[in-house]
């Protein structure tokens, strides 16, 4: 396109309207609302719409061309699903007096443009927004253009069993179903051994101790020791001097 100077990423909503009114549909027939829902369901990228034409005049960006795509990306931007676009700034001399007062139509400083909005407009609107939060919160399908006519939303969440519920542990590692019942058993099955070993350190000690007792001919104590280790079945083959 003869003119162009650069390009320039503008937030959508630092961009303003010069319409003061647009179809809600493009010169091409397409729907506004389609394509604004498939941007939010990433069925389409930024990238794929054309760019919009901007002029900065009087320390603003407007939208020379593309008034409803800047809509679309006012809204998109509105929910989180835009930052910035690439725009094709024009050159000076479309910013000349007598063009800018030809093309300057809204009345709003450019801060909201009206749509020519069909009977169900409002209602396919509201849809593809809760299908989208229903999508992003509990995973469920994007509604086809058609669903979004009828005013339907598509998909439902998958209903989990309690036993499918996942569990967290400490660490912030998790699992959940039948992985859990195993994890529960790793644990109790390690709080078993760790049991065992504590019996085995502890009469292991009274064993040595028994042995010290006995070689120094401190009979009380040593026939006291045989005493526990028989009480714990202890297999020690205790000999005494005749």
């Amino acid at each position: 396109m003869p003119g162009i100077t650069w390009y320039q990423w503008i937030r959508p909503s630092d961009i303003h309207f010069t319409a003061d009114m647009v179809p809600c549909k493009f010169s091409n027939g397409s729907d506004m609302l389609e394509t604004f829902r498939q941007l939010l369901f990433n069925e389409i990228k930024i990238s794929d719409i054309p760019k919009i034409e901007v002029i900065y005049k009087d320390g603003s960006w407007w939208a020379y061309f593309g008034n409803r795509r800047l809509w679309i990306l006012r809204e998109v931007e509105r929910l989180g699903r835009c930052a910035a676009v690439e725009c094709i700034v024009l050159p000076k001399d479309f910013c000349s007096d007598e063009k800018w007062l030809k093309k300057l139509k809204n009345r709003d400083e450019g801060n909201s443009v009206g749509v020519e909005k069909t009977e169900r407009f409002d209602i396919e609107y509201q849809t593809i927004i809760e299908a989208w939060r229903k999508k992003t919160i509990y995973g469920m399908d994007a509604p086809t253009q058609l669903e979004v006519m009828m005013g339907k939303e598509a998909g439902s969440p998958t209903p989990r069993s309690p036993r499918d519920k996942a569990f967290t542990f400490p660490n912030g590692t998790g699992t959940s179903g039948s992985a859990t019942k195993s994890a529960t058993k790793t644990v109790g099955q390690f709080f078993k051994d760790l049991v065992l070993c504590s019996v085995i350190v502890s009469t292991s000690a009274i064993g040595a101790l028994t042995m010290v007792s006995y070689f120094m001919g401190n009979s009380l104590v040593a026939t006291t020791m045989k005493s526990i280790l028989a009480e714990l079945d202890f297999p020690f083959d205790w000999a005494e001097e005749e």
